[in-house]
């Protein structure tokens, strides 16, 4: 977590990945932030709506400060940001009205759920994957799914969306809490998905303090308000 003192403020969970691209973030600070990101989304959803574009380069670091200013002991919490793609529950409604069409798609390649691709059904499920996305990633410094050698966009899509592809899940002695936790994030039919709400009482997040009150809360980021 020390790195990350020689960053900006601005510096995105992205930036930090790539100085972890050989063997992945150590899981304890996987915990933390990921425990942030949902704190995030369960706000987010509990407000009435979706971001739809989950990923690293979407993910701020920012310092944590407890709630009388002070500096803690670990000292970045995970922010969600870009609100551009950030769907109301209303508009997600009246959109699925509208033709279903992988030209209409928006969101991170790679990051996209089975669901959003094959039937452009938006909500908040979508954005438990992108998290599962984001977790693998930390874990192993990789994405959880890639472009294969000489696959076309197209062939990509329709892999993600219509076959079977697991995730690429890190190999590199993670706990089984760990590994749990993800197949909770990507189960191919959204509705039995995990939320937010039951993925921030899964044993995988057990272990950690209480950090509610340290958090830099979301409630004057505008786009989601």
């Amino acid at each position: 977590m020390m790195e990350l003192m020689e960053y900006s403020h601005s510096v995105t969970l992205a930036d930090l990945i790539k100085d972890y691209s050989d063997h992945g973030l150590p899981e304890s600070d996987v915990k933390s932030f990921t425990n942030s990101i949902l704190l995030d989304l369960h706000y987010i959803h509990e407000k009435g709506f979706a971001h739809l574009d989950i990923n690293p380069n979407n993910i701020l670091l920012v310092p944590r400060y407890s709630s009388n200013k002070k500096r803690t002991a670990d000292p970045f919490v995970a922010k969600i940001a870009d609100f551009k793609t950030a769907k109301s529950f209303s508009q997600i409604s009246a959109e699925q009205q509208q033709r279903k069409d992988w030209w209409f798609l928006r969101g991170t390649l790679g990051y996209m759920s089975p669901e959003l691709i094959a039937e452009c059904e938006k909500g908040t499920a979508c954005d438990v994957w992108g998290l599962g996305c984001v977790v693998v990633e930390m874990l192993c410094g990789q994405p959880a799914f890639s472009i294969k050698p000489g696959e076309r966009m197209d062939e990509f899509l329709y892999r993600m969306g219509f076959g079977d592809d697991s995730p690429r899940l890190p190999d590199n002695g993670i706990s089984e809490e760990a590994l749990d936790f993800l197949k909770r994030c990507f189960v191919r039919d959204s509705k039995l998905r995990w939320d937010a709400a039951s993925l921030l009482s899964h044993p995988f997040l057990q272990d950690l303090k209480d950090i509610s009150d340290t958090q830099v809360g979301l409630a004057e980021e505008g786009p989601i308000i």
